[in-house]
């Protein structure tokens, strides 16, 4: 049996503009109200990309690469991104113990 891949070392830190969907409260709304209520707005996402498939951006808040954990996840559908940067590209070097000892 295969072994299943490595996760990377390094995740680059990105910025991503993108159209975020609205929906509104259970409350009644006038039609102005309704209207006002659902205009879509840009989102500005930064952190590190975790994964890039073919549909979608995954990006954390954080990540410790030394306990191989991740927080604040967001997936971002690729149909829904005006602008997508990578911001910095600095792998993270560990020792063999999984401390953190540089970054070049």
């Amino acid at each position: 049996m295969a072994k299943p891949p490595k996760p990377p070392t390094h995740y680059p830190m990105v910025q991503i503009v993108w159209r975020d969907a609205v929906s509104t409260g259970a409350e009644w709304l006038t039609h102005k109200q309704f209207m006002k209520s659902c205009k879509i707005a840009d989102a500005y996402t930064c952190g590190y990309l975790i994964e890039d498939t073919e549909d979608t951006y995954l990006v954390a808040q954080s990540y410790f690469p030394h306990d191989k954990v991740k927080s604040q996840g967001t997936a971002i559908p690729k149909a829904w991104v005006k602008s997508f940067h990578i911001v910095e590209d600095v792998p993270v070097k560990g020792d063999p113990h999984g401390e953190v000892t540089e970054t070049t």
